[in-house]
């Protein structure tokens, strides 16, 4: 009798571990699904998270123990997301060597005087004038609609420095 008992509370558990098993699975299903839509990938994808800060260090001749190659892990990812586009144009000085940095890395250069710009949700946009000795300004004239910050039309001036723009913020 001891041993029947023993058995129904066996055999109940391994009725309910298949339902157990298919639920985790279709739920497993779900998740990676949502991953698709960026209105919910933000909420669910560490990556998504960390979009924008360098998780990777940069290797320079000064401290040759470091082998890191210089790259965010998000970099790896963006093809999966939409971009919007935005131009950059030069209003006073050269701009000749100035450079469009987007999360630290250089992107374009402004020395046609225009400039276009694909930028991700998240990204830290700013203008590279170290190497300029002459005050440069600068305008956004056009982004796409998709972009709710910087607006086109903000005018900034740098003065031999790198001067920000800002974090990008596109519409949810």
């Amino acid at each position: 009798m001891a041993s029947k008992n023993g058995q129904d509370w066996l055999w109940n558990l391994d009725k309910k571990i298949q339902p157990m098993a298919i639920f985790c699975v279709v739920v497993l299903g779900l998740i990676q699904l949502l991953l698709f839509f960026d209105e919910s990938r933000i909420f669910l994808s560490r990556i998504d998270k960390l979009e924008g800060d360098r998780v990777a260090l940069e290797f320079t001749p000064d401290n040759p123990g470091n082998e890191a190659e210089g790259r965010s892990v998000w970099q790896e990812f963006q093809i999966l997301r939409r971009g919007q586009k935005m131009q950059i144009k030069v209003l006073t000085g050269s701009g000749n060597q100035v450079y469009i940095k987007i999360n630290g890395n250089r992107a374009g250069t402004l020395a046609p005087g225009l400039a276009t710009v694909t930028v991700y949700d998240g990204d830290y946009l700013e203008i590279d004038a170290t190497l300029q000795t002459e005050p440069v300004s600068y305008q956004v004239v056009k982004v796409d609609p998709g972009i709710v910050s910087p607006f086109a039309g903000a005018i900034l001036e740098t003065r031999g420095d790198t001067a920000p723009i800002g974090r990008i913020k596109l519409k949810r």
